[in-house]
């Protein structure tokens, strides 16, 4: 294989042949034998959307010093875990409405075990744990867009805009530890 780049734009050599390799033809700019999406315009295309994501969705955060959304009843559900020894309480003292202890646990669980062995306050796992997951979400769409889209560009606008849609990071943000 040479360390030449293809400059034209043609038909798919086999029905076979996998889309970034034809996208990358079709945009000019495949290097025989290596795959497209790590040029250094799509990968600054990413690097914005990550970074404007992140700011936008810490901002979010930052606004409130408790956890967004549903974390003061998830806060309720493993302080009263902690308390019954990591046993499962029937009931939660949520606002003491005497509510069945009936989410699953696991991400329960994990929270109240990191927060006992790192001695991080669980407040804190509440509100940042699901920002880095939200966050980690936009190079996962990236990933997408370049499996699913024919071109760079598209996939570089739509990680852009997916990086600032509210309810791309809005719901992620409050329900994350709920499914973890």
């Amino acid at each position: 294989m040479s360390d030449t780049y293809s400059t034209h734009a043609h038909a798919p050599d086999s029905a076979a042949e996998s889309v970034p390799a034809i996208r990358g033809r079709m945009n000019g700019w495949e290097k025989e034998g290596s795959a497209v999406w790590w040029r250094p315009p799509h990968l600054l295309a990413l690097g914005l959307a990550v970074v404007l994501g992140a700011a936008v969705r810490l901002w979010l955060v930052l606004s409130s010093d408790f956890p967004l959304h549903d974390g003061g009843l998830f806060y309720a559900l493993v302080q009263d875990l902690k308390r019954s020894h990591y046993a499962l309480p029937l009931y939660t003292t949520y606002n003491s409405l005497h509510i069945p202890f009936s989410y699953p646990p696991l991400a329960f669980y994990i929270a109240a075990s990191v927060s006992d062995l790192s001695g991080w306050p669980l407040i804190h796992i509440f509100r940042f744990v699901p920002l880095i997951f939200s966050i980690a979400t936009i190079p996962a769409f990236y990933l997408l867009g370049q499996a699913i889209l024919l071109s760079n560009e598209q996939t570089s606008l739509a990680v852009i805009a997916f990086a600032l849609l509210p309810r791309s990071f809005e719901w992620p943000i409050r329900v994350t530890l709920r499914t973890v």
